[in-house]
């Protein structure tokens, strides 16, 4: 490939019957600076390729990295869920025991206040029975005496 300057520099030899000079000379002095133009084009359209390629990496650099961000906050998001179903798993079992446990002594109360009860209902039973046998066992000899006699103990 040519260059500008080399278009510029180049020598013809005259012969007669050749071309007009100053239409060769005109002829050069456009194709080189035709050359020139084309060549500053491809060295800006080179530079161009070159930020264009270099902001392509980078943005495939922050694709992959907003890719991994995302793929660790789906990760992080996960264990989060996995983590709260587990504490909330816990937090029910724990929630069963107590009710279990409460449960448990609640029906324990009952039985022993039941129990009590029924002793305490006992114990009266048996103290009326024997207040009774006693009161009973007291005036027996008051109601045979007024059996025999006819009148009332009280009256003599």
């Amino acid at each position: 490939m040519l260059t500008a300057q080399q278009i510029r520099e180049i020598a013809f030899t005259k012969t007669l019957g050749g071309y007009k000079t100053n239409e060769v000379d005109l002829f050069i002095d456009e194709a080189a600076a035709t050359v020139e133009a084309l060549t500053a084009k491809e060295t800006e359209d080179h530079s161009k390729m070159e930020v264009l390629a270099s902001k392509l990496m980078e943005y495939r650099s922050q694709e992959e990295n907003i890719q991994n961000t995302m793929l660790n906050a789906q990760r992080s998001a996960d264990s989060l869920i996995r983590e709260a179903q587990q504490s909330a798993d816990l937090t029910m079992q724990d929630a069963e025991i107590k009710k279990t446990q409460t449960l448990e002594d609640m029906e324990r109360q009952v039985a022993e206040k039941q129990a009590e009860f029924e002793k305490m209902t006992a114990d009266l039973t048996a103290d009326f029975e024997q207040k009774k046998a006693d009161l009973t066992a007291d005036r027996t000899p008051l109601f045979s005496d007024t059996k025999r006699t006819g009148r009332s103990p009280g009256l003599l």
